[in-house]
This record gives C-alpha cells, sequence and structure tokens, in this order.
C-alpha cells in the first residue's frame, strides 16, 4: 500500500470528507492527489495527518501490503529515500526542536522500513545525545523502544522503556 492509499483508507473508515481531513491545513485538491499517488506529502503535511486520522507517523511508512511487494518495492524505496533526504535537510538547517526531534522519529523509522537498521540505531544515538527537552526525550527514546522491539534486540528496548518513563515524570 502507498501513503496515499493508507491516508484513504484510514479516512474512510473513519468516514470523514477529505475536507473534514484538511481543516485549513491543506486543500482538499491536495489531499486528493496525495490518496491517489499523484503526490507525495510533505513531512509536515504527514505528520498533520497523522494527528489527524489518530496513527503515528509510522504507519504510513510501513509497507503492509506483502502480495504487492515486488511491483512496488521500487516506488516504495524511493519515497522513503526522499523522506530520508528530506529529514536530513530538515536536520541540517533546523534549530527549532521540535522539527528536529520530528525529523529524527521519521528518518529513524524511514530507515528501518528501508532495512538500514544499523544506520537507524546509530541515528537514535546521535539523536539522544542533544539537548532535548523531557517531551521530546520521551518521544526520541519511544521510538527508540519500538525499533529495538522490532529489531528483537529486547534487553535495550528495556532499557530505552525504562528512559522513556524516567523522562515522562
Amino acid at each position: 500500500m502507498t501513503i496515499g492509499s493508507k491516508i484513504r483508507e484510514l479516512r474512510l473508515q473513519k468516514q470523514m470528507t477529505q475536507s473534514e481531513v484538511v481543516g485549513d491545513f491543506i486543500t482538499r485538491n491536495m489531499l486528493s492527489k496525495i490518496e491517489n499517488g499523484s503526490s507525495a506529502p510533505s513531512i509536515k503535511t504527514l505528520e498533520y495527518l497523522a494527528v489527524v486520522l489518530g496513527k503515528p507517523v509510522s504507519y504510513f511508512l510501513e509497507d503492509t501490503d506483502a502480495d504487492d511487494v515486488g511491483a512496488s518495492t521500487g516506488r516504495h524505496s524511493f519515497e522513503l529515500n526522499q523522506i530520508v533526504d528530506l529529514t536530513e535537510k530538515l536536520l541540517a538547517h533546523s534549530t527549532d526542536m521540535t522539527a528536529r526531534c520530528i525529523s529524527y522519529c521519521i528518518k529513524i523509522h524511514a530507515l528501518n522500513a528501508l532495512g538500514c537498521k544499523e544506520d537507524a540505531f546509530v541515528l537514535i544515538d546521535t539523536a539522544l545525545t542533544e539537548k532535548w527537552l523531557k517531551e521530546q526525550l520521551h518521544q526520541i527514546c519511544g521510538v527508540a523502544e519500538e525499533y529495538c522491539t522490532q529489531r528483537g534486540d529486547f534487553e535495550q528496548a528495556y532499557r530505552y522503556a525504562k528512559k522513556r518513563l524516567e523522562y515522562q515524570e
């Protein structure tokens, strides 16, 4: 499934019109283009849509259509690589800590989906060295915990879970 088809599917499950989903953030026409695959959402738009539709951004980055892997792998990889490139640019130029935190989370999920697990793990450690606010550290540790669990590294996932709970208090 593509990002757009996941967005459409969730929107229809929630019985929402395109106008209800977009609000004042993007145009209905743009959402239509995203849903039909003729346009890709920006990172900010994807984050907005994830909130409106009640799913984490990572949900839209995961390839869930196992029957269509051969046909979609190239496009899926291309989309994920575009996301990695965009987040790299954001990280290089942004000083806003919230934007940096979101960029790290998205890039970690995209690298993981691309199979670049070691790169994702290095990025987690890099992200945790920045001077984050407690809320942002909590979010990064949550992503790291999820990533380690998917990877089968339950000991490290437990460490990140403990660290995440420290930042929650």
